[in-house]
């Protein structure tokens, strides 16, 4: 996979900060922050996005990388629906608009960046020193150029689950590269439902977890997780209340004891977002599938969705699915069971 590298344009005017109202922000996935020195949003999550349109040719996605790892966090940038344009993340990475858009009656263009992977080996989760999280801080236009508003989907999704839902390994696992490297959420069943339900996503996928088990990168299990982005940082279930809230956890659990955790997580999901049913998926192993059922059963606004035969490793994979499976024939299935909830 080849990266784009990255490069500065001449007579960029003023930038435009990251907390500017022009950019959406997948839901429940970012953390935005301005002082009177810096703005910045803040994922940590493979499968946030960011869009916004911008007039010009070219533009300048801008990151702090102070304290990024290696190896680095990769993303995509997408101009005008155009393919996916992968890169390392770097404190500069240029955008350009195809030659053929690039005339005077399109004058605006759709920019979509996308987080594809971070490493699940390093910090995901406490609040200081070197970590995974992308942090972005503002566009850089050429000189007269600007912003505007992309106006969302008014369907809001919000996905908890562990490495299977955050597209690890979802382009196979070859020798010699990381986990980086390996992995693309774009791919992922839990980001294909914003295209299949026509909805916003945000997918909150920590590989290792599960209801009560730890995994990497310092993260927590979901019972000490769901309500933050990372620690310290909550997370907002109000700007937009979720339509559907959906689980695929428990394949990590092992033997613990789920239950009563399980029920304090629904509890603390119902109280946060009245009034929206949540999904708990039958992990496509099927572990834990007796303590997931009792948990639901005694939930009003909860429903068990039967994922018995949503996974067939005869199209691709092993304990993680690949991408095409997920896309071609998770997803469709998952999309389906979730529609009937939201009518």
């Amino acid at each position: 996979m080849r990266f784009a590298l990255s490069a500065f344009f001449f007579g960029v005017s003023a930038l435009t900060p990251a907390t500017d109202p022009a950019f959406y922000y997948s839901p429940y996935t970012w953390y935005l922050n301005a002082t009177s020195t810096s703005s910045s949003a803040t994922a940590v999550n493979p499968g946030a996005y960011f869009r916004c349109l911008f007039s010009g040719a070219s533009a300048n996605l801008t990151f702090d990388t102070s304290k990024m790892v290696t190896p680095p966090s990769q993303l995509y940038w997408r101009v005008d629906n155009g393919p996916l344009t992968p890169f390392l993340i770097a404190s500069i990475v240029p955008v350009v608009v195809p030659p053929n858009l690039n005339h005077g009656d399109v004058p605006y263009h759709a920019l979509e960046v996308v987080v594809k992977s971070v490493s699940g080996k390093y910090n995901r989760w406490l609040s200081s020193g070197p970590s995974v999280r992308v942090v972005f801080t503002g566009l850089e236009l050429e000189a007269g150029a600007n912003v505007a508003a992309w106006l969302p989907s008014d369907l809001n999704v919000v996905i908890f689950g562990d490495s299977i839902t955050e597209g690890q390994l979802t382009l196979g696992q070859k020798a010699g590269t990381s986990d980086v490297d390996d992995s693309d959420a774009t791919l992922c069943w839990s980001f294909q439902l914003g295209r299949l339900l026509g909805a916003e996503v945000g997918v909150v996928g920590f590989g290792g977890t599960g209801i009560v088990k730890d995994g990497g990168g310092n993260v927590p299990g979901l019972n000490a997780s769901f309500s933050l982005l990372w620690e310290g940082a909550p997370r907002d279930f109000s700007r937009p209340k979720p339509d559907i809230i959906v689980l695929n956890e428990g394949t990590n659990d092992g033997n613990n004891n789920i239950s009563a955790a399980l029920a304090d997580v629904l509890g603390g999901l119902a109280a946060a977002a009245p009034g929206a049913p949540i999904a708990v998926m039958r992990p496509f192993d099927g572990s834990e599938d007796a303590a997931l059922r009792a948990a639901v059963a005694a939930c009003a606004p909860c429903h068990y969705v039967n994922t018995s035969g949503f996974y067939s490793k005869a199209f691709g994979g092993a304990l993680h699915p690949t991408g095409p499976n997920d896309v071609a024939r998770i997803a469709p299935q998952v999309a389906n069971a979730l529609r009937v909830l939201l009518k």
